[in-house]
């Protein structure tokens, strides 16, 4: 996901409401699986996103604000 943010904030976007910005930027969330064996493991992974995008979820340096949509969740029969 972090490459995908490089990239898109390279490139010319136009929001739904007419705006024009970086296609990173007209984004209001970052939307992600969990396939893990253990809640705890699920938890380990929101964690890790909000770390990683900290600046994106609280709308600071520049980024606008998103949310961390958790769109998929799975238990899987062993650990990867």
């Amino acid at each position: 996901m972090s490459m995908f943010k490089t990239k898109a904030l390279t490139l010319p976007c136009t929001a739904f409401d007419g705006t024009k910005n970086n296609c990173w930027d007209v984004l209001d969330s970052i939307q992600i699986h969990a396939y893990e064996r253990e809640a705890s493991d699920v938890l380990a992974k929101i964690d890790e996103y909000n770390k990683v995008f900290a600046d994106d979820f609280a709308g600071t340096n520049g980024r606008s604000k998103k949310t961390l949509w958790l769109t998929e969740v799975c238990k899987t029969n062993s650990k990867t």
